[in-house]
């Protein structure tokens, strides 16, 4: 989990920044950031680590470069048994809906051109995170 959710990331954003000396890093994040509970610990553990490395990537990194993420929450079933949580999720949003793909695609798109934005965590998840 440590080397896909955190070490890459850090790798690649380090490698385009040394490189490219210019642009944007959107990282992939998770709307379960916000928690310490649940039962994917080595997961989520990676990925505060990668969430904490954007917000201080985006200081060290700046003016040049722009870093920050996107923190989808469940969109697709993963396995059989998530069908019925899908189904109920969305009565427990303050959305009432779970998001989509594509509002994840749009965020990200969002934070590749806005040129002012840095250091920010977009949750695109319904609301699910202030719960």
């Amino acid at each position: 989990q440590m080397d896909v959710n955190f070490k890459a990331p850090f790798f690649l954003a380090q490698a385009f920044a040394k490189n490219f000396q210019k642009g944007a890093v959107i990282n992939m994040l998770d709307t379960d950031i916000v928690s310490s509970h649940g039962s994917h610990f080595a997961y989520l553990l990676s990925k505060k680590a990668l969430a904490e490395f954007t917000t201080m990537a985006a200081r060290e990194l700046g003016p040049n470069m722009r870093v920050n993420g996107v923190c989808p929450g469940p969109m697709l079933p993963a396995y059989a048994d998530d069908v019925a949580y899908m189904a109920k999720l969305p009565t427990v949003l303050p959305l009432r809906a779970i998001a989509t793909v594509q509002q994840a695609v749009e965020a990200c798109a969002y934070l590749a051109r806005a040129a002012a934005v840095t250091g920010q965590l977009i949750f695109v998840d319904g609301g699910q995170h202030v719960l």
